[in-house]
């Protein structure tokens, strides 16, 4: 970690993006006398960008690192909803946040070792931490090499934790290597859908799409570096919350600047007025929340003058690189070739609007793959002139859905590997390699042969009910099958991540002490606080003696983890998201109701109308082939994330409302249940 000579030290470049440049260069051609030496000149106006960029320089100057500012010129993207933003030649205009990715990768093919990415509103806060040291200090794994064919993470993020359990994109440290040049490319170019101008822009195909995929997963890991934490200076990178307010945020980074001004002492630009102000800032908020205006504007404005004064000082630097995006990503940002099925292993499926027909209508459609399981009990003779995969009924029916964009029966719907960042920690749906025509026995001692059938091998359930609903889509094998061979569903191990070694996703900090006191997440977890109090109000000794544990799914009342060991699972989205852009998830599947028909239809009405999330139909597509969309919003289908050979795309219409073609149906056919409005929330915040 500590470099022997100079020529063994990485060349590492920091990299920010934004559409507004620092002040600071304007500022030091007047002598430091432009508006901030104006007594009625209001500070708090200050560009943020303008403290992050000195509080960064200062760091990459003190460790010999390069940093690049590159001030997006918005040019090829006159579309009003990106501004300065950038554009993408296939998909159209994209926000500045989007341009980040473009920044990377020309960042990537300067030379670098390493590049890291620094967010408008994020800074390094520990200057005597290098970055490989920073980087180990927070669990990132460097005992790899610069080899691209070992197994050691290249791609290193902040947390973005308490909003999700995943990468936060303030922080971005990639070595200079193929396969973190072949992530930002894909980043780049795989099909944002609602995103291009949607919160959270390139982040929501990184937090359910491109970390999950098989090439990519063990190549990134989360540090533990809680970017997000409110405490700004309380870890090595701070990456100020945009909710706080430009005013919290600038006190923030305005204490940071005086902090590095009088670090050391007697520095000669940490004069007593910029002392006495690093004590004010350094103090609880509440001391300091009821100031009048101008004097938190004159205690500020001292040390901006002197952050100008000691840049100044400390000249010649490069001034912003005015940074065309839409041009960079045309010229060494395309995708050169259609990927192969191997390189799509594992991507996330989602809900999209439907498509007639152009190149985006083949990565939603499916090819129905069955086959009679090769069993005493399902080799029924077949009646005269019935073929005996017709004669095979109920769960006797292995089915898989292969998509049409990866070849005839390459990659096929199956349940996934990983769950989602976000609460609830679903299994994602994700593609695999089909099983059919491997000729796989239906019982395998091999435990790869195993796994990949728990995996792969699904049932579609059959037209039952007089008045068709859809299907379900359900796992063959049962939960306590999938817990016994499958890493992401152990119950032995605590959280899912720690049982598979993903270590893009990491559990609550909290989670360890929950067996021991149910209150340690506080609100954060607040089930686990209201059941607690429940059973404590109720003396529910059985239950206060379990507690909770950790299982895949994070905690939950010890007496649940092993419940259910004889559910299947079946498709639905998640959170019972029924819109543009939802994860396609594996959740239990829901039950029928039982008893009286008073009883039946009080479920049925209320706490069983959830079923109808979990039901899809089939309809045939115009050149072959099936859509699948949920029964509840015909107009969505099931799909893969395109990654489609650079060119332009033409938009292709939306299948209108409720079709007509081929309805499976089951047994659950749930009254009153919703309508595409599930949720009011899109499929991520953070």
């Amino acid at each position: 970690l500590h470099w022997l000579s100079p020529e063994m030290a990485p060349r590492v470049v920091l990299i920010m993006v934004d559409t507004t440049p620092p002040n600071l260069h304007e500022w030091t051609l007047g002598g430091c006398k432009l508006p901030p030496d104006h007594r009625d000149y209001d500070i708090t106006k200050l560009n943020v960008v303008t403290l992050t960029y000195y509080l960064n320089l200062r760091y990459a100057r003190r460790h010999g690192y390069d940093l690049k500012f590159y001030q997006l010129q918005g040019q090829g993207c006159a579309h009003y909803k990106c501004g300065a933003g950038c554009s993408h030649e296939q998909y159209g205009p994209r926000h500045a946040s989007y341009c980040k990715v473009v920044g990377l990768g020309d960042a990537l093919n300067g030379g670098h070792d390493w590049v890291v990415f620094l967010d408008s509103d994020a800074f390094l806060a520990n200057a005597s931490l290098p970055l490989p040291e920073l980087i180990s200090s927070f669990g990132g794994d460097l005992k790899g090499n610069r080899d691209d064919a070992d197994g050691s993470a290249h791609g290193f993020f902040g947390w973005d934790w308490p909003y999700t359990l995943g990468p936060n994109m303030g922080f971005i440290a990639l070595r200079n290597t193929l396969p973190m040049r072949s992530l930002v490319r894909d980043w780049w170019n795989l099909h944002p859908g609602s995103f291009s101008n949607s919160h959270p822009y390139e982040q929501h195909n990184l937090h359910w799409g491109l970390m999950h995929m098989r090439r990519f997963r063990r190549r990134l890991q989360t540090l533990r570096l809680i970017t997000m934490d409110p405490a700004a200076g309380a870890n090595a990178v701070a990456h100020l919350d945009h909710t706080a307010g430009t005013r919290n945020r600038l006190w923030a980074m305005v204490g940071a600047a005086a902090d590095w001004l009088c670090n050391p002492p007697d520095g000669e630009h940490c004069t007593s007025k910029v002392r006495e102000s690093l004590e004010t800032l350094q103090q609880p908020r509440a001391n300091w929340s009821g100031w009048h205006h101008a004097r938190r504007n004159k205690l500020l404005r001292r040390v901006v003058l002197r952050v100008c004064a000691e840049f100044n000082a400390s000249g010649p630097h490069a001034p912003p690189i005015l940074f065309n995006a839409t041009a960079v990503a045309a010229s060494s940002m395309r995708q050169t070739r259609r990927p192969p099925p191997s390189d799509l292993v594992g991507s996330p499926l989602q809900l999209v609007n439907c498509s007639r027909a152009g190149p985006l209508a083949a990565w939603q459609t499916w090819d129905l793959l069955r086959r009679c399981r090769q069993e005493p009990r399902c080799l029924n003779p077949a009646p005269p002139g019935v073929a005996p995969e017709q004669s095979c009924h109920g769960m006797c029916v292995v089915d898989e859905l292969s998509l049409r964009a990866t070849g005839a029966g390459s990659l096929c719907l199956q349940l996934g590997t990983t769950r989602s960042v976000r609460q609830p920690y679903s299994l994602l749906a994700q593609l695999g390699v089909c099983l059919a025509g491997q000729r796989l026995p239906d019982r395998a001692s091999n435990d790869s042969v195993r796994i990949a059938m728990l995996r792969g091998q699904l049932n579609i359930g059959e037209e039952s009910s007089a008045e068709p609903r859809g299907a379900l889509i359900k796992s063959l094998h049962r939960l306590r099958n999938l817990r016994a061979m499958l890493p992401e569903h152990r119950t032995d191990c605590g959280f899912w991540s720690n049982c598979t070694g993903m270590r893009v996703v990491l559990p609550k900090p909290c989670w360890s002490r929950v067996a021991e006191d149910p209150t340690a997440c506080g609100s954060s977890e607040r089930v686990l606080a209201t059941t607690w109090a429940r059973w404590t109000e109720d003396n529910n000794t059985a239950q206060l003696a379990r507690g909770f544990a950790l299982g895949p799914t994070g905690p939950l009342p010890a007496k649940m983890l092993l419940g259910g060991a004889k559910d299947r699972l079946c498709l639905s989205a998640w959170r019972s998201y029924l819109k543009e852009g939802a994860a396609a998830t594996f959740e239990r599947c829901p039950k029928p109701p039982t008893g009286g028909k008073e009883r039946r239809e009080k479920k049925t009405s209320s706490k069983w109308a959830g079923a109808g999330y979990f039901q899809w139909t089939q309809t045939p597509a115009p050149g072959g082939g099936y859509l699948i969309s949920p029964s509840l919003a015909p107009g969505l289908c099931l799909a893969a994330t395109p990654l489609l050979p650079s060119g332009p795309v033409r938009p292709s219409g939306a299948v209108d409302g409720v079709r007509a073609g081929l309805r499976l149906s089951s047994n659950v056919a749930p009254k009153g249940a919703r309508g595409e409005q599930a949720g009011s929330d899109g499929p991520q915040k953070g």
